[in-house]
């Protein structure tokens, strides 16, 4: 086995792999049940013109084009599980409930640590995987960062929200249960853009979509500091982009 063999099925063997977000200690269950909002569109209906619920209740806008690109990154509601139009595979509101294209992405090792990379062309505005974890509450997070302080990587994903006029956070952990997300790179001139979107719970996913066309073979990035307010780090940015902040984003879960 090569050398870079060897370090991705080490560093992929550290964690259980999942496919959507499952709930963790100090985070209410019934948040992850899917009774947010059901529609009962027919095949194909759920468009805002049909009057498909579920888009209503978001941002009152279509949130994907035909062939499932981003339109807006508002308040976005993808139909649940529960939801009539499901069952039949191929409801034009559900783009992230379905998951990643298989083979679009591959872990790569690179000069720092590993990476990963694009295995074909990702045109602007296209959904490309869900940073998925144990969702915790913030006294987890916090208790979690603790017993982590110093560790090389760190893995925690806030969510900072303002609902109503208040903030909210969600915190998503992947370091025990997750998916490839958790290796997907900073960079201060990042080609992923997060996007929040709730598809039947109240609990939000953070997805990635690409912020513009992203070739076979370049290495994803967003950046980490996305909705962090505490600033930044003591950590030298590697990124290399002309627009690098020099440090990186700050992981305090306060943010």
């Amino acid at each position: 086995m090569r050398k870079n063999e060897a370090t991705i099925t080490e560093r992929t063997n550290e964690y259980e792999k999942i496919v959507s977000n499952v709930c963790g200690p100090d985070y209410s269950e019934h948040l992850l049940v899917d009774d947010l909002v059901v529609c009962d569109c027919a095949e194909g209906d759920c468009t805002l013109a049909n009057g498909c619920e579920c888009v209503a209740s978001g941002s009152g806008l279509d949130n994907y084009t035909e062939s499932g690109s981003l339109l807006h990154e508002g308040a976005l509601i993808e139909c649940g599980n529960w939801c009539e139009c499901v069952k039949s595979g191929r409801c034009p509101n559900r783009v992230v409930g379905n998951g990643s294209k298989p083979g679009l992405i591959r872990l790569t090792e690179n000069v720092a640590d590993l990476g990963v990379i694009a295995e074909e062309t990702i045109p602007a505005n296209s959904f490309v995987i869900e940073y998925i974890g144990e969702v915790i509450g913030e006294k987890e997070a916090r208790n979690r960062e603790r017993q982590h302080k110093g560790a090389e990587h760190h893995y925690i994903f806030t969510v900072l929200e303002v609902i109503q006029g208040k903030e909210s956070l969600t915190f998503i952990d992947p370091r025990k249960l997750g998916n490839i997300a958790r290796f997907i790179n900073h960079s201060c001139d990042p080609n992923l853009k997060v996007v929040i979107v709730r598809r039947g719970c109240l609990s939000p996913s953070a997805a990635l979509f690409a912020s513009r066309d992203i070739m076979k073979g370049e290495q994803l990035s967003f950046d980490y500091g996305w909705s962090a307010k505490s600033g930044f780090s003591t950590k030298d940015c590697l990124c290399g982009a002309k627009n690098c902040r020099g440090k990186l984003p700050s992981k305090d879960v306060s943010c």
